[in-house]
C-alpha cells in the first residue's frame, strides 16, 4: 500500500537523519514512547424463534499500541490487534453455527502511521482508526476494522475541530481488505457556538470497487442545543443524505429529532426518524455506517420508507454511592420497516462497571436485545463482554 510505504520511508528518513537532528534526541523520542493496550474477551448468542439457525461465539483477544514521543514535530505509532477462538464454542453436532463476527481467528496490523505537528494543526499517514460519523470503525465486536490514508486535523479555530481525509483502502475486521480503485475524500467539521454543537461531514466515493456505482456521495450534518436551565436538557436535529451517481432513483436521506433530560442520575431520551421512500441510507464508509438517532444493536431505520421511535432510559449509579456502575435500556419501533408495510421492534438493556481501586482498568458489560420484525423471525442477541485497559 503506497501510503504504508510512504510512513515507513518517511521513518527510515529520520532514523538516517543524524546529522541534522542528534541520534540522542530521536533515542529519546523512542524511550519516551508509551504503550498501551486492552485484553478482551467476548461472547456473543443469538437465538431465532423460528426457521433461523441460531448461532454464537466466544473469542478472546486485544490490541497492543506503542507510540513514541515527540520528535521535531514527528512521532509513528504501531498497533496490532488479535482474536482466537481457542474452541470454546457451541459443541459440535448442535443447531448452533458460528458468529462469524466474532468466531475470528486473526493478527492484524492495524496502526502504523507516522504524523506530524505544527501548532494546531496533525497530519497522520498511513494505517488508522477513524471515528467520524461517516468513516469510522466499529467498536461492537472484539476487532475492530480501519483505514489506510492521511488525515489532516486542524483546531486553530476556538472549539473548532476539521478534518481533511484521504482514504485508500478500508480492512474489515476479518481482515478482508477493500482496495479502492479511486481514493475517497472526506471532509469533516465540528464546532461549538454558545449553546450550539455543530457536526458536519461529506463522503465523495467515485470508487467502482467498493461497490457504489460509479460514484456516491454521503452527507451528514446535526445540530444540538443545550438550554439555557438548571436542568441538562438537549435538543438535537440531524440529517444524513445519500446520493448514487449512476441511479439518482436511489438517492435518498433521513431526518432525525431528538430531546433528552438529566435528573439526579437518570438520563431520558426521545428520538425520532424518517427515511425517504426512494431508498435506503447507507451512510458512509467503514462498518459503523449507520450514525442515525435509533441505530439500535440489532436494529436500525435507514431503510427505504422506515419510521422510527425510540424512548430510552439510563441510570448511572455514582448517584447513590456506587461509582462505575452504569444501567440503560430502549424501545424502538419501527414502522413500515424497509418501505414494506411490516413493522418490527426492539427492546435493548445494557449494563456495565468499570472496576476501580486495585482493579483499576477492568470492565464488564452485559448487553441483552429482544427483537421482533413481521414476516420473519423474532430473536433475542445477548454479548458479555470483559476486557481489562492498561
Amino acid at each position: 500500500m503506497k501510503l504504508i510505504k510512504l510512513s515507513l520511508v518517511g521513518i527510515s528518513i529520520l532514523s538516517l537523519s543524524t546529522n541534522v537532528f542528534s541520534a540522542d534526541s530521536l533515542t529519546d523520542a523512542f524511550k519516551e514512547g508509551k504503550v498501551n493496550g486492552q485484553l478482551k474477551s467476548y461472547f456473543i448468542d443469538t437465538a431465532y424463534n423460528g426457521t433461523q439457525s441460531d448461532k454464537d461465539a466466544f473469542a478472546i483477544g486485544g490490541i497492543l499500541k506503542y507510540t513514541t514521543g515527540d520528535f521535531k514535530g514527528f512521532s509513528a505509532g504501531f498497533g496490532f490487534q488479535t482474536s482466537h477462538t481457542l474452541g470454546f464454542d457451541h459443541e459440535t453436532g448442535d443447531s448452533k453455527v458460528d458468529d462469524t463476527t466474532v468466531s475470528i481467528q486473526e493478527t492484524l496490523l492495524s496502526e502504523a502511521y507516522l504524523a506530524y505537528k505544527y501548532k494546531k494543526t496533525t497530519v497522520r499517514i498511513g494505517r488508522t482508526f477513524i471515528k467520524t460519523p461517516l468513516v469510522a470503525n466499529s467498536g461492537s465486536r472484539l476487532l475492530k476494522d480501519y483505514f489506510t490514508g492521511a488525515l489532516v486535523t486542524n483546531k486553530s479555530l476556538k472549539n473548532t475541530t476539521i478534518v481533511a481525509g484521504y482514504i485508500t483502502d478500508w480492512t474489515s475486521r476479518n481482515n478482508a481488505s477493500t482496495h479502492f480503485d479511486s481514493p475517497v475524500y472526506t471532509l469533516y467539521a465540528n464546532t461549538k457556538i454558545a449553546n450550539f454543537t455543530i457536526t458536519a461531514q461529506a463522503v465523495f466515493n467515485d470508487s467502482v470497487s467498493s461497490g457504489t456505482e460509479d460514484g456516491t456521495k454521503d452527507y451528514y450534518l446535526e445540530t444540538t442545543y443545550k438550554l439555557p436551565v438548571s436542568t441538562p436538557v438537549t435538543l438535537g436535529a440531524q440529517y444524513i443524505g445519500y446520493e448514487n451517481d449512476a441511479d439518482s432513483s436511489k438517492d435518498s436521506s433521513v431526518y432525525g429529532i431528538k430531546a433528552e433530560i438529566k435528573l439526579s442520575g437518570f438520563a431520558l431520551g426521545a428520538y425520532y426518524n424518517s427515511t425517504d421512500d426512494d431508498g435506503t441510507v447507507r451512510g458512509g464508509v467503514g462498518t459503523a455506517k449507520d450514525p442515525s438517532y435509533n441505530d439500535l444493536y440489532t436494529i436500525s431505520g435507514t431503510k427505504a420508507g422506515t419510521k422510527s421511535y425510540q424512548g430510552k432510559v439510563s441510570y448511572n449509579f455514582a448517584e447513590v454511592g456506587i461509582k462505575g456502575l452504569k444501567a440503560m435500556t430502549r424501545y424502538a419501533v419501527y414502522n413500515d420497516y424497509g418501505n414494506d408495510g411490516i413493522d418490527a421492534n426492539s427492546l435493548d438493556m445494557d449494563i456495565s462497571y468499570a472496576f476501580s481501586g486495585s482493579l483499576k482498568g477492568l470492565f464488564g458489560q452485559v448487553i441483552y436485545a429482544m427483537t421482533e420484525i413481521d414476516n420473519a423471525d423474532d430473536f433475542n442477541h445477548l454479548r458479555l463482554k470483559l476486557n481489562y485497559k492498561f
